[in-house]
This record gives C-alpha cells, structure tokens and sequence, in this order.
C-alpha cells in the first residue's frame, strides 16, 4: 500500500512517501516561500523521484 502523508501543522512542513509501512522518502520544508507554494511541486518532486505515480497512491494522510 502506498501512502502520502503530509504534515502542514507548522511553517516547517513535511511530505513522506510510505510503502507497505516503510518510509521509501521524505522531504522537510523550511523555507521563506509559503508552504502553500511549495507543497504541491514538493509532492510531484518526490513521487517521481521515487517513481511513483499519483494514481499508485492508495491513502493520503494530511495533518493541519
């Protein structure tokens, strides 16, 4: 099962890429760009890095 979990709870953000409950990839953002424009092309960058597809992806999970 492939996972997508984004974490949007502070300025630091973070995007994490599970498969079968091991982590295959993550990024931490801290920049001075908003979160909000840097989360999608994050989320793109690490799928394909992982070469991974959106319609892979079986659960998003998203804390706000």
């Amino acid at each position: 099962m492939l996972i997508l979990a984004l974490d949007t709870t502070t300025f630091c953000g973070s995007v994490a890429l599970l498969e079968n409950q091991r982590l295959i990839g993550e990024v931490n953002l801290d920049s001075p760009v908003t979160f909000s424009e840097r989360l999608l092309p994050v989320v793109e960058r690490r799928l394909k890095f992982s070469r991974c597809w959106l319609e892979e992806l079986v659960v998003y999970a998203v804390w706000v």
